[in-house]
């Protein structure tokens, strides 16, 4: 679901949205708004797989140049 998104980052020659390890994953997104579509596909995928997210144990981590404001979005 979320690769059908097309909201991803470029690793080389690759396009990468998520990336996994055993009970752990991470979204990546060049933007606010497509990380937020992002963990909405993954929470509608969740709810019918029972499965749910850890939200003490989730994070936001945003990178940027220095230059760049960080952002204030609230997922």
């Amino acid at each position: 679901m979320l690769k059908g998104l097309h909201k991803s980052v470029t690793i080389g020659n690759k396009n990468v949205c998520i990336l996994l390890y055993a009970d752990d994953i991470v979204l990546k997104a060049e933007n606010e708004n497509d990380l937020q579509t992002m963990l909405t596909t993954l929470n509608d995928w969740c709810k019918p797989n029972s499965m749910c997210i850890n939200i003490g144990k989730s994070n936001i981590v945003h990178f940027r140049p220095d230059s760049l404001q960080r952002s204030e979005y609230i997922f």
